[in-house]
């Protein structure tokens, strides 16, 4: 099983935030990639916690840590058995459990990998549901979801050497000076785990004591404590040198002494508990409703953030094509201060340009109406007279003659010759239309289209 990237938080006592950059297995032991002290009411950075759409490809784990004794933590001994019948197993005797009615609590559950003669033990956690909204309430003031609320007290429980024995006592946790974990191992077990409550004042080994001796009679009726049992004290030096003389007082003889592990190691204890315990789809202290709030706000969040960035998107590209606008506008005007520099230049160059053109076609028509002239000369027979020649736009000539009595194929013989006439190896006309012939007053005419001479 992967482990994806996960923070812890402690809100309570001395916040601390741990980031943790996942593993591909659990079986690899986790170290903290950040740890980040968070002082005042300073809120745990976004760009570690808040999720984005990021969050469907890289899944994110944010979990936090629950304020010392908010939590119950309940020992009982069960055998091996799936954790789909475990869970059902621990439901039906909830009620015996707890000391709230199980409508009033939220609960989850963890079994310790610690097995003798098919029986293994099952810590149950149970913490009040006005307890637990109060610290999800701080939280989210703080901007940090939690997809599991996890207890570091289970993880101290869990760091103890497989062949544990005897008595562990875990003095008061920072921000909870008056609360103490006892442990009782037996057998290879976890037999009995129990909170204690010390008041302030100079009775308070004098409690201490007598919350044992309960502990310790309660082991005796229920066969699991026979004789005395070895002390152990899990504590740094600190809280050794000030616990330690009160301990050994009580037991009455020698006491272990156990250095705790580091607080950034039980962050990394947690990441892999509550990511198997999510792979494995196990109940936690996390109420359902809230997961679907948590859920239902995750896809509302990223439906805002994808209108944001569209809604941004269209109005950068409004103001680019507005600012394109603006460029083409200055363009035009440009141009069209060119276009009035130049103007009265280009006028006089298109007037001279036109009256060359007029002069050239002047020219052109003057030399075709001699090409014209000099082939109606030679092409003309002797029993013809030409008395007219005419141009028409410029290209149509229209020839009037008369004719001698007897000699009407002579017309007919100048209209051929003209459709053969050529001038610089083109044919001066394009088209020769067939002659009108009159036979009575021997007048005849007929039209010439001429080819474009340049």
């Amino acid at each position: 099983m992967a482990i994806p990237p996960s923070n812890v938080y402690q809100p309570a006592g001395r916040r601390l935030l741990w980031h943790f950059a996942g593993a591909g297995s659990s079986t690899a032991e986790l170290k903290a990639a950040r740890e980040l002290p968070l002082t005042g009411s300073e809120p745990p950075p976004k760009h570690w916690v808040a999720k984005g759409w990021s969050a469907f490809l890289n899944r994110r784990l944010n979990l936090a840590w629950l304020p010392p004794g908010t939590a119950f933590i309940r020992a009982v001994t069960l055998p091996v058995m799936p954790r789909e019948e475990l869970v059902a197993a621990i439901e039906f005797q909830l009620e015996k459990l707890s000391p709230l009615p199980p409508t009033h609590i939220v609960w989850s559950v963890e079994a310790l990998p610690q097995v003798v003669n098919g029986q293994q033990t099952v810590l149950v956690l149970i913490a009040a549901r006005q307890q637990v909204e109060q610290v999800l309430g701080q939280l989210e003031a703080q901007g940090y979801l939690a997809d599991r609320l996890e207890v570091p007290a289970l993880d101290l429980l869990m760091s103890v050497p497989a062949q544990a024995e005897g008595l562990w006592l875990y003095p008061p946790q920072e921000g909870a000076e008056a609360c103490w974990l006892a442990a009782w191992w037996s057998g290879g077990l976890l037999r009995h785990v129990g909170m204690i409550h010390l008041p302030e004042g100079e009775n308070r080994g004098r409690v201490l004591q007598d919350q044992l001796r309960l502990m310790a009679w309660a082991g005796e009726v229920e066969g699991w404590l026979a004789g005395p049992a070895a002390w152990h004290l899990v504590a740094d030096s600190v809280s050794a040198a000030l616990w330690e003389p009160l301990v050994r007082e009580i037991a009455g003889g020698p006491v272990t002494l156990i250095t705790p592990p580091p607080v950034s190691r039980l962050a990394g204890q947690t990441v892999k508990r509550a990511a198997a315990a999510l792979a494995a789809k196990l109940p936690g202290l996390l109420p359902a409703e809230t997961a679907q709030q948590y859920r239902a706000r995750f896809v509302d969040g990223l439906w805002m953030s994808s209108l944001t960035t569209v809604f941004a998107v269209y109005l950068v590209a409004v103001l680019a094509y507005f600012g394109y606008l603006e460029f083409l506008e200055y363009r035009l005007t440009r141009a069209e201060a060119q276009v009035a520099a130049i103007s009265g230049t280009y006028t006089n160059a298109q007037q001279i340009k036109f009256q060359v053109q007029i002069l050239q076609e002047q020219q052109n028509l003057k030399y075709a109406a001699l090409e014209v002239w000099d082939a109606v000369a030679r092409t003309l027979p002797q029993e013809l007279t030409l008395q007219s020649l005419n141009f028409s736009r410029e290209r149509t000539l229209t020839l009037f003659g008369t004719v001698t009595e007897g000699n009407n194929q002579a017309v007919f013989d100048f209209n051929n010759a003209l459709k053969q006439v050529e001038f610089n190896g083109r044919p001066l006309f394009v088209k020769v239309a067939a002659p009108f012939l009159d036979t009575r007053q021997g007048r005849w005419n007929f039209t010439c289209e001429l080819n474009r001479l340049e």
